[in-house]
């Protein structure tokens, strides 16, 4: 957002500067339908959620957020094309929003589209190294085809979380057929952490 100049926003009442470089600002809220959008999103209010997100975006096109739970709300209501248009545009605003990327990347491994899913992945794995799960998803993608370079994506994560319970179940699906003991012993690992 910095890069692009979307931010602080122009609704931005207070700002707080460090070295000249913005790092907080107070915003004045122009609407509260994004709001209930969510609220309705939560409540599996598809219908309501959908209008409330396309009103809040006539007053506010430059939140991500409000991009990023629109599209939900589409999805869940069978809107897909729609729904990725407008993660797209949430990605215009903020090229490396970890949520929209993380979701496009389930889209696309849902429509069995797992190159543009890896794409997605990897992109937040760059952008976040620390966004876990994003790891477990693309190895459950590449071990079809080569579980040896899934495995080595789950031990990465690891080494980051060795207490990941998602990466320590996943690595055990990769020996369950070849090597069971190896499984096993993956799965007593995970029944250890909470």
């Amino acid at each position: 957002q910095l890069k692009n100049r979307m931010w602080p926003p122009g609704n931005a009442i207070h700002i707080l500067y460090a070295d000249s470089i913005p790092v907080c600002a107070v915003l004045e809220r122009k609407t509260k339908k994004d709001y209930y959008g969510t609220k309705a999103l939560e409540e599996g209010n598809n219908t309501e959620a959908i209008k409330f997100f396309n009103e809040a975006l006539n007053v506010d096109d430059k939140d991500e957020m409000i991009f990023y739970n629109f599209a939900r709300a589409l999805y869940n209501d069978g809107q897909y094309q729609k729904a990725d248009a407008i993660l797209k545009k949430g990605l215009e605003i903020n090229p490396d929003f970890e949520p929209i990327l993380m979701y496009l990347g389930n889209i696309a491994a849902f429509q069995n589209k797992s190159d543009l899913a890896l794409e997605y992945y990897d992109r937040l794995i760059k952008v976040n190294r620390k966004y876990f799960q994003a790891y477990v998803e693309s190895a459950k993608l590449i071990a079809t085809s080569d579980v040896r370079k899934a495995r080595e994506l789950l031990k990465s994560c690891l080494k980051i979380n060795p207490k990941y319970k998602p990466a320590i179940t996943g690595l055990a699906d990769t020996y369950r057929k070849t090597d069971p003991e190896i499984a096993e012993k993956y799965d007593k690992i995970a029944a250890t952490i909470k």
